[in-house]
């Protein structure tokens, strides 16, 4: 669909609104729509479940800890939201539940391996994102292409200079000396 361009008034052109982002995407299939839904109202159920039932002589740390363990293993399994946002709920709700403070809770984020992964894996999307990953893997290496070339003529010419049969490298190529029968 393409539609005027509204947006200079002296610039008369058709814009392709056909190929927006969201456009391209299908729209989620219900059943999966149904599992997020069950999912995202089933973890807050379980997770005040899970805080009841565990004993009262249990302190309300270890029990709000279990209790937001619960709630994220079942958003995770349900994909309710989305995996990163799930993994950053303890830094949000530690806080806010009196579990522990912020300088507890977030140093474990930020440790190096972390940043390390999440660099290999940005680098890993952005690969992706422009097929960079299979141009790699199509392109034969230059080193490889210039071996390929010279092996077979220093092979047998070194053959020959070292005194060998003739007939067991006729097949490599042109012998350096000649054809010889």
């Amino acid at each position: 669909m393409t539609t005027p361009s509204t947006e200079h008034p002296l610039v008369d052109q058709e814009v392709d609104t056909s190929a927006a982002p969201g456009m391209l995407e299908p729209a989620e299939d219900r059943r999966v729509l149904l599992r997020k839904r069950i999912g995202l109202v089933g973890g807050v159920v379980v997770a005040i479940i899970m805080y009841l039932i565990l004993p009262a002589d249990l302190e309300q740390p270890a029990r709000v800890t279990a209790a937001i363990a619960s709630l994220m293993a079942l958003w995770w399994m349900t994909e309710a939201i989305p995996l990163a946002a799930t993994a950053l709920l303890p830094l949000v709700l530690f806080p806010i539940l009196n579990v522990s403070t912020i300088d507890e809770v977030a140093p474990p984020y930020a440790n190096p391996i972390i940043f390390l992964f999440m660099g290999g894996f940005l680098l890993a999307l952005a690969l992706q994102r422009w097929n960079l990953h299979r141009r790699i893997a199509q392109t034969e290496p230059a080193y490889r292409r210039f071996h390929d070339r010279h092996r077979i003529p220093q092979y047998v010419g070194l053959q020959h200079r070292h005194g060998r049969d003739d007939a067991a490298y006729r097949h490599l190529g042109s012998h350096p000396g000649g054809n010889r029968q």
